[in-house]
Formats: C-alpha cells, sequence, structure tokens
C-alpha cells in the first residue's frame, strides 16, 4: 500500500504490533482506494519516541493510529496535516489533549475493548500473589520443590479506586470468587453503599486495594506513603493502570519493610529495570493488560475504524 506519490495523505501507524488488515478492512469498508492514501507502519519492533516521532513523519501526515507513544506539543507542532489520532486502549496520559485541541486534532479512544482483558489480569495477578504462583513457580524453575502456603480470594474485601468500566468488570469478578467490594471514585455519582467516603477509609479495610483510575495530575501518587501507610498489614496492592499512580519508592519501602504485597502491570518508566523487581514479595508483568489476541484485534479494528470515518468526514480521503 505505500508507495512513493507523497501528495496523498498519509496514516502513520505507531504501534509495531498492529496487524496491516485492521486498516485495510476499514479503507475498504470505506470505499478508499490503495490510490487515495499512503499508510506508513512503524517496523523497528519497539515504541517510537519523541525525537524518533519528529524524524520519522511522513508527509502530508492526516492520521496516527498510536498505542503508549508520547504525542506531546512538540511532536503535534512537526505534524501541521494532522486531523486524528486514534489511540488503541483507554487513556489519554500520553496525548496532550489541549496541544491537540489547539490544532484542531481529534483524538479518538476505543474504551470498552480493554475491558475484560485488564480486569481479568487484575484477578489474575491478585490470585498469583494470594496462591503464590510465580513464587512457586520460580523455586521449580531452579531446582527447590516448595509448595506455598496462601490465602483465599473469597471471603476477602478488594478496595477498588476507580470504578468505570474496567472497575465495574473486576467487582462483578471477585463477588463471583466470594470477595466483598468497595469502591473510591469522585467522579461516581449515585448512592451505591459499596462506595467508600474517602481513599483512607477505602485503604484502611480493604485486603486487597486495585487501581483502575485514568492517569491524570489529581491521580498521580494518588497511592503515596500516607496511604500505603493506611493499608492493613499484609494487604495486597494491584495496579494495571497506569505506573505513575503509584510513588514507586513509598512502595519500594513498603515492600522492603515486609508490610504489604504488590501485583504491578505498569511502571512509570517502561521497560522496567528498577529495584522493585528485587522484592520476592511482589509479582510484576510488562504491562500486558491489554495483551490478549481477541483485545488486539477489536481494538485495532476499533481505532481503524474510527479514524478513517474521522477523515472520511472531514474530506481528507
Amino acid at each position: 500500500m505505500v508507495t512513493s506519490r507523497a501528495s496523498r495523505p498519509s496514516i502513520f501507524v505507531l504501534s509495531s504490533r498492529f496487524e496491516p488488515s485492521a486498516l485495510v478492512g476499514a479503507l475498504t469498508a470505506a470505499n478508499v482506494a490503495d490510490d487515495q492514501v499512503r499508510v506508513v507502519y512503524n517496523e523497528s519492533g519497539k515504541r517510537l519516541s519523541e525525537a524518533e516521532l519528529t524524524a520519522q513523519r511522513p508527509e502530508h501526515c492526516v492520521g496516527i493510529i498510536a498505542g503508549l507513544e508520547p504525542l506531546t506539543a512538540e511532536v503535534f507542532a512537526h505534524y501541521p496535516d494532522l486531523r486524528a489520532v486514534a489511540r488503541l486502549g483507554t487513556g489519554t496520559d500520553t496525548v496532550d489533549l489541549e496541544a491537540a485541541q489547539r490544532q484542531g486534532i481529534e483524538v479518538l479512544t476505543t474504551p470498552d475493548a480493554t475491558t475484560n482483558a485488564v480486569a481479568e489480569l487484575a484477578v489474575g495477578l491478585m490470585l498469583a500473589s494470594l496462591r503464590g504462583i510465580a513464587a512457586a513457580d520460580h523455586d521449580i524453575r531452579v531446582g527447590t520443590w516448595k509448595p506455598h502456603l496462601g490465602g483465599l480470594l473469597r471471603g476477602r474485601t478488594v478496595g477498588i479506586i476507580g470504578f468505570g468500566r474496567i472497575g465495574r468488570r473486576v467487582a462483578e469478578l471477585v463477588v463471583a470468587f466470594g470477595a466483598r467490594v468497595v469502591f473510591f471514585d469522585p467522579l461516581h455519582d449515585g448512592n451505591d453503599p459499596r462506595r467508600a467516603d474517602s481513599l483512607a477509609s477505602l485503604a484502611s479495610q480493604c485486603d486487597v486495594l486495585t487501581l483502575h483510575a485514568p492517569l491524570t495530575d489529581q491521580t498521580r501518587h494518588i497511592v503515596d506513603a500516607a496511604l500505603l501507610s493506611q493499608m492493613k498489614p499484609g494487604a495486597l496492592l494491584v495496579n494495571a493502570a497506569r505506573g505513575e499512580l503509584v510513588d514507586e519508592a513509598a512502595l519500594l519501602a513498603a515492600l522492603r519493610g515486609r508490610r504489604i504485597f504488590a501485583a504491578l502491570d505498569c511502571f512509570a518508566n517502561e521497560p522496567y529495570t528498577g529495584p522493585l523487581r528485587e522484592c520476592d514479595n511482589a509479582v510484576l508483568t510488562a504491562h500486558m493488560g491489554s495483551l490478549t489476541a481477541e483485545t488486539r484485534t477489536e481494538m485495532e479494528h476499533t481505532a481503524a475504524t474510527e479514524l478513517v470515518a474521522a477523515l472520511v468526514q472531514l474530506r481528507l480521503l
């Protein structure tokens, strides 16, 4: 689909794992012929940096399909023709929304596609920690046969920070295990009796605290030293949302003090190479909450379809 005719509008697919058939299908469904658009794929096999995004900008780029790449004001300034960005997933913390608005760039997401995958991973992290699954696997691989005495999810209180699509799905899943749910979300309206009055109240009563809030200026380091100190001794912190929700230095101190356990799928800086790797009371995974075959397919098709529809409506395709 890529040719040298630079006068055509371009679509830049930033995610190196993106399946081209998703975009091809969306273009075909919209009756956009191959000679009407140039598609450029990221073939580096890695996430592009801010400098790489500016250096590799295709000419006349009107649309972007993005993962977690840093779409900053500086990046947007190098894309004068850009009019629509479709992000794979729900969060927009890697996109400068104010800069996008100033430049007339529509930002689209795929909020429904990731719900089940992230919720199921969060529950999987709970089980892996409570039952010592990761530790037992490690022991056997190094030649040690050591059955681990674990605990049940049944009968425990699971506290949820952020009660949107994913938080509510986590609640449904853990209730099926026999757990009790309590949540905190200042944006939640209604009189749900499970709603805690404050973060401190939530932290003090739950055995498992799981994070499902977006990253904003208000939620950055929402789990800090003070909140960690209010958690029950032996409680479990689960983060399958955004790494920056947690003050990692404070968490490291709590883990080294053996006060709590943690199960983390995301970190402030990724790929993560920091000292949390040394804590045997933490289960760590590589930001793979949305990485199921079914979810990737749904995200990619949804993002491609919405991007193409937006560009067609703007008469850019």
